[in-house]
């Protein structure tokens, strides 16, 4: 396990990142919606941020293929950052 307190402050951000901007959004005006798919929370937790840092506010999480096929379906993202070798589902 990797201890991620040098690389984040306490609220969440990079340690040296510059603030938040501002929410981002699609040229119709709507928030994106992205679905983060990977088997390793660290590695989640460390997209989740940058995103968060990008503006990017609506980020759902899915930990294999099979749920990330059920939050897909459910949640309609606008872009999916995937793991591709996962069990039960990869993420082909």
């Amino acid at each position: 396990m990797v201890d991620d307190d040098f690389l984040f402050a306490e609220d969440g951000t990079l340690k040296g990142a510059p603030a938040a901007p501002p929410e981002s959004r699609q040229p119709d005006g709507l928030p994106w919606r992205i679905l983060i798919v990977d088997d390793d929370q660290f590695y989640r937790g460390i997209l989740k941020r940058l995103l968060f840092q990008a503006g990017v506010r609506m980020i759902a999480e899915a930990e294999n293929g099979e749920v990330a096929i059920s939050a897909i379906t459910r949640l309609k993202p606008d872009a999916v950052l995937c793991d591709i070798e996962m069990e039960p589902v990869n993420g082909i």
